[in-house]
């Protein structure tokens, strides 16, 4: 600190007697120098180097990607499979799927209607889509015969479910 007051106070004194400073600087004051603008950096002159003699260069094709036209084949119609008539009217939402416990493959099913063991039930959702029979039946772990309306479920099921899949039931 009282290094540059002391070199502070020597320069001051030279000014007021009036010395020509600049030539009097050493090097450890050096004029400023001009800065660079910001942006890309300046690139060097070189000299123009003689050309090499080129190898063959490898040319690649690029692929280009056309849309065919599609050809309309002449197949035979596939039979539709028929299903019993009336199967619409034989469905009965009973309850719908609030989680699946994939370890288990069980599904918890909170219930809208009555519910039992022997029960043939069809889960339905947009990936879901079979049936199956109630084999095993539990409220909090304990296995019951019977779910009323209201209470949440929990149903061995023989494929994945998923929440928000519909329960109906078969009459």
């Amino acid at each position: 600190m009282f290094g540059l007051l002391k070199k502070v106070i020597k320069f001051s004194k030279r000014l007021l007697a009036g010395e020509d400073i600049q030539s009097k600087t050493s090097g450890r004051f050096p004029a400023k120098r001009k800065q660079r603008k910001k942006g890309k950096p300046k690139r060097r002159k070189t000299e123009a180097r003689p050309k090499r003699k080129s190898k063959k260069k490898i040319v690649r094709n690029k692929k280009k990607r056309h849309s065919r036209p599609k050809v309309k084949s002449h197949s035979v119609k596939k039979a539709k499979a028929v299903k019993p008539a009336g199967i619409q009217k034989r469905l009965v939402k009973v309850a719908d799927v609030t989680h699946f416990f994939p370890n288990v493959n069980a599904a918890a099913v909170k219930l809208a209607k009555p519910l039992s063991v022997g029960d043939f039930v069809l889960f339905k959702g947009e990936t879901t889509d079979f049936r199956q029979k109630i084999q095993s039946l539990q409220i909090s772990r304990i296995p019951v015969d019977t779910g009323r309306k209201g209470e949440e479920v929990g149903i061995e099921v023989k494929e994945r479910v998923r929440a928000g899949d519909e329960v109906f039931i078969v009459k």
